[in-house]
């Protein structure tokens, strides 16, 4: 957004949304927080290499006629995973027996007694939480363009299938939409495995809830 103001003016306005992600990364997420801070030059090179894009296709536009507008959004009930009484217990006596202080943590392995206790306080949050939840989803067409828009961390695979199925020639979703839990929303294939955006409470709804 700040290359394009230098490039058309402080008048130009750029909107950006994030299409379907959850699996995308832009940082090495299997190394500590430290080197994570060491990393944070990436998102200029990421925006940098955006504007690049831009400025490429801008050379091409051409106008488009927009001879219908229209909208429509949907109420979408989610189901929660289950958690089992056992396990609350469990995590109970482990926030209550060892220490998070100068744990080091590494999301790329779940299952380390260091990470189970880093994620022992959200779970317990999680057990608490209602079974079903109501979420927005939601189409806007302009033209032969639409735009979907839903909640959540979504995987990009739901996104392609998204744009796949749509009827209109351009398609653009927006994840992380119109509120609603931001937690992760995996394909089924990631569910029972040590993925981190997979595991309690990061995915918090069943494995039907990306479809």
């Amino acid at each position: 957004a700040a290359n394009l103001k230098k490039e058309f003016g402080n008048d130009f306005v750029t909107v950006f949304v994030n299409g379907c992600c959850g699996n995308i990364n832009h940082i090495n997420v299997s190394v500590s927080p430290e080197q994570w801070n060491e990393m944070r030059p990436h998102y200029v090179r990421i925006g940098n290499k955006l504007t690049e894009k831009v400025m490429e296709l801008y050379k091409e536009l051409k106008p488009v006629t927009i001879d219908v507008v229209k909208g429509k959004r949907a109420l979408v009930e989610l189901t929660r995973r289950d958690i089992s009484k056992e396990e609350v217990e469990e995590l109970r006596k482990l926030l209550y027996e060892v220490s998070y202080e100068g744990l080091h943590i590494n999301i790329a392995k779940t299952d380390t007694p260091e990470y189970k206790r880093f994620k022992a306080e959200p779970k317990l949050n999680f057990s608490a939480r209602p079974k079903k939840e109501l979420v927005t989803v939601q189409a806007i067409r302009l033209g032969d363009c639409m735009i979907y828009a839903i909640p959540g961390e979504v995987y990009c695979e739901f996104g392609a299938l998204i744009k796949e199925l749509s009827p209109m020639k351009f398609n653009m979703v927006a994840e992380l939409a119109n509120g609603g839990p931001s937690c992760y929303v995996p394909i089924p294939e990631a569910f029972n495995t040590p993925i981190y955006e997979a595991q309690l409470p990061s995915a918090e709804f069943t494995e039907e809830a990306g479809e």
